[in-house]
């Protein structure tokens, strides 16, 4: 995993949620890194179609949704 499970703790600690059995922890991580890698995917095709070969903050937002 990419995503370290401390983060997770982290962002899950930061969000008042005080106990997370270590399969939420896994799954939760598994499931952010997959929606970082489809919003990357997304973005690359965007910056691509742009003819551009570094995604920007407007290929990133297009990728998510975000006007």
């Amino acid at each position: 995993m990419l995503i370290p499970s401390t983060f997770v703790r982290k962002l899950v600690r930061e969000n008042d949620i005080s106990r997370m059995s270590p399969e939420a922890v896994k799954l939760l991580q598994k499931t952010i890194e997959d929606v970082a890698t489809r919003i990357a995917s997304d973005a690359a095709i965007a910056a691509k179609h742009a003819k551009r070969k570094t995604i920007l903050e407007e290929d990133i937002k297009l990728a998510i949704g975000e006007r």
